[in-house]
């Protein structure tokens, strides 16, 4: 490991020498060679990793000077520090807090036993003790920032990662300003958007524990300091400072608030909203930087009707009207009953919605299986274009079946979007059914998608230099590996009929760059990824699937995988999380939950043993819509039971073709009698269960895993590797 280390450090770099540093007495480092070891850059550091293509401890004595350009002072970053020398920037994460190294100081880092590892690939030395690990060799060494575009950040390759820089004429988002940085109270982190006045946008991202959490975002337009870091396929700007966000001039319009009527966020209060019981005990809340509404309390259900009343809103103007929400759903009996809009042109503030006329706007609502992901729904209200309006969310439970409503944010546009609610259309946008370039276009989500290869939206020339000015290229040779332009026709040339794909690094990126596989021009493929603005265009980002000449990469939905199996029409491994299926309880008694992800164990586990004794319980894991091919269709999973006595009564694999989000007014077939394999029920050996589905060929379908338990018998049932072929 010694050798192999040294060998990898191809040149000795010379440390800069920063005469604008302070002399506090430290003795001169020797920036050239140590006695006892090498010094590295950082470099160096990325080489070594890229070369390994995997983590590793350094074992050899060597030494990293670089400066501090982000510490711990602000608390939004713990236990963090971002160093950067004349090669680039990387991130320290510590074994302690270093309470002392500061912004500004030219440290030495000692690299023996540190290791070095990607964090969603963000570049990280780890296993630092800064007492030990890191010395201060001199103070105010203050590193410059790159002044650079948000547009040259986002298609950089993230170049600018762990770096510090300075971005011009930017604002956060109008929503964002009703808001505060992050949640102090909660201390939970929370992601603003930046924007520049061409659309461009970046995430900002602040932590609970940062003293600046709870003060209002700063509304106004001008230039600020990040450092940038990186989350998965995300650019992200960290803040160092509030001071450092000189954003004082007057707001630039565009984009989405060019569009914008009326919004309002619920990171701290209800804004102009306000609330009204007119059943139950149970209220509206602030809780997680949303608007909250539950009827579930004390482990009961309760009968609740609350209403969340907008102000009375000026649509006269307008000749279209568009309502949006953000939100997470979860636990309803009927959510599209549970949940409504309402519109009324008469309801007097402050007083009770029932004294007032209200419609019901027809809506679908989203089922969430977490509470980090928001779904949106989008609704034409264009009949009430022209008018003045109040709208309401009104919610519903009853002491049977109590669901959790949170909402992020409520806005009213005069453009009418596309319905972006994720399960509206269960079939538009998967393997089976991808979505064309014009429904993409308009589209948001998670979402594969159909169309030619056409081309690349050149950044580089020959040399490899960045382009002043991007440009569409349909003919080889290309110079972009980074991106495809597809669409509707093989032959396309068009720059505003196509979409921009970003390609992430790794197999799909080597698979279909145009760089290197120029023969793909042309082609049919279809991609898996979010639908999103790239290069300020509609564009798909953060691929995960890919599907070209009968090969590819092919995730479920939910973000499983298909296990290898390419042949997999849906498949989830249930070892990241619980992807789209969604626990529907009938009966869990005084059960916190009955179905639950088990991180460490990577499976879907159902139990209603608790506080010592078994409990009844009837809950239902629901599969997402899966439509099956035409030929032979085989079910396929692992399960293991134990403290049951006879699995095969007491768990149930169930099919539905009529689903709805309501398993008790559905029609379930039992498979039970058709399963291959059923487990021992003593112990928690997984065994291969399958099933034959050919009686639904051709048909869409839900697969339940119904759990149920009394208060003599309570199973433990565990389940992964669930897949369709």
């Amino acid at each position: 490991m010694r050798t192999s280390f040294l060998n990898s450090i191809t040149a000795l770099s010379a440390a800069l020498v920063l005469s604008a540093c302070i002399d506090n007495d430290f003795d001169a480092p020797d920036y050239v060679a140590l006695p006892n070891g090498a010094t590295v850059t950082v470099s160096d550091i990325y080489d070594m990793h890229a070369k390994k293509q995997a983590s590793f401890v350094i074992t050899d004595t060597a030494y990293l000077y670089a400066t501090v350009i982000g510490d711990e002072s602000s608390g939004n970053l713990y236990k963090q520090l971002y160093v950067q020398d004349e090669t680039g920037g990387i991130n320290l994460q510590l074994e302690a807090s270093a309470a002392n190294v500061r912004i500004g100081d030219y440290v030495k880092i000692v690299l023996n036993g540190l290791s070095v590892s990607k964090y969603n690939e963000l570049m990280q030395l780890g296993g630092i003790d800064p007492a030990y690990d890191i010395i201060v060799q001199r103070n105010e060494c203050y590193i410059e920032p790159e002044v650079v575009t948000i547009k040259q950040l986002n298609n950089s390759d993230f170049a600018y990662t762990c770096k510090l820089v300075r971005l011009e004429n930017v604002q956060f988002a109008a929503s964002d300003t009703a808001g505060t940085y992050a949640d102090g109270y909660a201390q939970t982190s929370k992601n603003l958007t930046l924007t520049d006045s061409l659309g461009n946008e970046v995430i900002v991202r602040n932590s609970g524990y940062a003293n600046f959490a709870n003060k209002k975002v700063i509304g106004g337009r001008g230039n600020a300091i990040f450092i940038v870091s990186r989350y998965s396929s995300t650019v992200q700007l960290l803040i160092r400072n509030v001071n450092e966000l000189e954003l004082t001039g007057a707001r630039f319009v565009s984009g989405q608030e060019k569009d914008a009527v009326f919004s309002q966020t619920f990171d701290s209060n209800f804004g102009s909203f306000t609330t009204f019981s007119v059943s139950g005990e149970q209220t509206w809340a602030i809780s997680y930087s949303t608007a909250t509404m539950t009827g579930y309390a004390n482990s009961t259900n309760y009968d609740n009707e609350d209403w969340l009343i907008s102000p009375e809103i000026d649509l006269t103007n307008e000749t279209a009207a568009g309502f949006s929400m953000s939100y997470i759903a979860r636990y309803f009996s009927d959510i599209n009953s549970d949940i409504t809009l309402q519109v009324s042109t008469d309801y007097k503030a402050g007083k009770s919605p029932t004294n007032a006329t209200w419609t019901t706007v027809q809506a679908t609502w989203t089922e969430g299986s977490d509470w980090n992901t928001f779904a949106t729904t989008n609704l034409d209200i264009s009949a009430y274009a022209g008018k003045k309006i109040t709208v309401a969310i009104k919610y519903i439970s009853t002491s049977k079946k109590a669901g959790t409503l949170e909402i992020k944010s409520i806005s009213i546009t005069n453009k009418v979007e596309s319905n972006t609610t994720p399960g509206n259309n269960t079939s538009a946008g998967t393997f089976e059914a991808p979505l064309s370039v014009s429904d993409a276009a308009t589209a948001t989500g998670t979402k594969w998608v159909k169309a030619y290869i056409v081309g690349v939206y050149e950044t580089k020339d020959a040399s490899g230099a960045t382009l002043e000015k991007y440009a569409m290229s349909t003919k080889a040779p290309f110079y972009t590996a980074t991106n495809l332009l597809i669409a509707a026709s093989a032959t396309e040339t068009d720059l505003s009929k196509c979409l921009t794909v970003q390609l992430p690094t790794g197999d799909i990126r080597a698979a279909l760059n145009l760089v290197d596989n120029a023969s793909n021009l042309g082609k049919e493929v279809m991609i898996y990824g979010s639908l999103e603005k790239y290069f300020n265009m509609p564009g798909v980002k953060s691929l995960t699937g890919y599907w070209l000449d009968g090969n590819g990469i092919k995730p479920d939905n939910g973000g499983g995988t298909n296990n290898g199996n390419t042949n997999a029409i849906f498949a989830e491994a249930f070892d990241k999380s619980q992807g789209q299926f969604v626990i529907h309880d009938v009966d869990k008694g005084e059960l916190s939950y009955v179905w639950i992800f088990d991180k460490k164990y990577t499976c879907m586990k159902a139990s209603a043993y608790y506080n010592s004794k078994q409990n009844e319980s009837d809950s239902w894991l629901v599969s997402p819509a899966i439509t099956l091919g035409s030929g032979t269709n085989k079910l396929s999973f692992q399960q293991a039971a134990n403290y049951v006595a006879q699995p095969k009564d007491a768990l149930h694999v169930m099919i539905s073709t009529d689903f709805d989000g309501d398993v008790a007014s559905a029609d379930w077939t039992e498979l039970n009698d058709d399963i291959s394999t059923w487990p021992t029920g003593s112990d928690f050996k997984f065994v291969t269960s399958t099933a034959d589905l050919s009686a639904f060929a051709g048909k869409t379908i839900y697969v339940a895993f119904q759990y149920t338990s009394t208060d003599s018998e309570a199973a433990t049932w565990e389940i992964k590797d669930f897949k369709i072929e």
